[in-house]
Formats: C-alpha cells, structure tokens, sequence
C-alpha cells in the first residue's frame, strides 16, 4: 500500500478511525523470542504453565497510533517530501478513506464510471478487496503474556539489558519510524533492486 501510494494509485481506500495496522518491527519480534527463550530455560520465573505461554507482539493493544488513516498520512508525506524515483509530487494523492466496503464500490461507482478502467482505480480496488478482512476488522491481541515478560526480563537482568532487548512497542515513535525507517528501507532493498534489474533488460 505505501508503495501504490507512492506512485500515486492509491486515491482511495477502506478504512476509519477505528481501523488499524497490527504492525511490529522485525527486531522487537526477534528481541522478545530471545526474551523467552532465556526466560523459559530458567525455572520458576512465571507461575502457571510456562509451556502454555503465548507470546503476542502487537500494536494493537495501543492501536490509536497505528491506525490506517494516521500512517498512510505519514506515507503521504514521506512521498510529497521525497518523490517516487525523483518523480513529480504532483502525482501523490491523499487517499480518501470509506469505512465499509459498500460505501467504497459506492464511491467508485459514482466518481469513475467512465474511466472505470483506468490502472490506478482497478488497482486500489483490487487492494482494498485483498484487505478488507483486516482493515475492517477490529480485534486485538492479548499481549499478557508478553507484558509479564518485559517485567522479568527488566526484573531479573536489569534495565540495561532490558532496553538493550527492548520490545515494547509503546516505545515506538510511528511517525519517525514510517518516515525514516520504514519507507527509505522499503525503496532502498525491495523497490530499487527491482527497477535495477528491470532496467538491465531494456
């Protein structure tokens, strides 16, 4: 999505205030799996039945900051500020968001009829089809588990070591992150090797 909104296919789309993104960096998941495996060779640290445990990592339990509408505005700005392969900002759209599918197709219906056609309108339809179970759904995880874990690791090696393994996601500035992590990381090793390789066969 962040990328169709760079390229300026991405005029609309589903979502509201209450749809989100349950989104994790890959370190944070990496850093609480190490987390569990030191905890879980250790006995004792949890009551209960440690082999029970699940370990949910997740921007949901916080999902206000990882709504839909707030980090494609972050994606909107990135690409204005920085446009799609030294391209014209002109291009990036702010997309426009509907809560349900109905009101989408609706909206398509009235707006693109003629040039219903058209690469960037089938192209956000397809994707809005593709996410319409997530976007639209508005469940979250049960991170228990893993705030318990944070509070032993913390606990039992310190805040050193706890914030050297951090993976609490509340710790996350999501406006920083999109616009200076995860973009630039997209474009730098997924976009352009591609358009590199693309290119070679001209």
């Amino acid at each position: 999505m962040v990328i169709s909104l760079g390229r300026g296919m991405l005029p609309c789309f589903l979502g509201d205030n209450e749809s989100f993104f349950n989104i994790i960096p890959g370190d944070m998941v990496v850093n609480a799996i190490i987390a569990a495996m030191v905890n879980h060779s250790n006995n004792n640290i949890f009551s209960g039945d440690k082999d029970r445990y699940i370990y949910h990592i997740s921007s949901s339990t916080h999902k206000e900051q990882t709504s839909i509408i707030k980090l494609l505005s972050f994606a909107y700005d990135y690409f204005r500020e920085n446009p799609w392969m030294d391209g014209d900002s002109s291009e990036i759209v702010k997309p426009v968001f509907f809560p349900t599918m109905t009101s989408f197709r609706e909206h398509i219906h009235t707006n693109f009829v003629v040039p219903k056609k058209e690469q960037k309108v089938q192209f956000a339809t397809r994707l809005a089809e593709i996410y319409e179970p997530y976007l639209l759904f508005k469940g979250t995880c049960d991170c228990s588990a893993t705030d318990e874990l944070r509070i032993w690791t913390k606990a039992y090696y310190g805040t050193g070591e706890a914030e050297l393994f951090d993976f609490d996601p509340k710790r996350i500035d999501w406006k920083d992150y999109i616009k200076n992590v995860h973009i630039p990381g997209v474009m730098k090793y997924v976009v352009k090797p591609h358009v590199g390789r693309y290119k070679s066969k001209l």
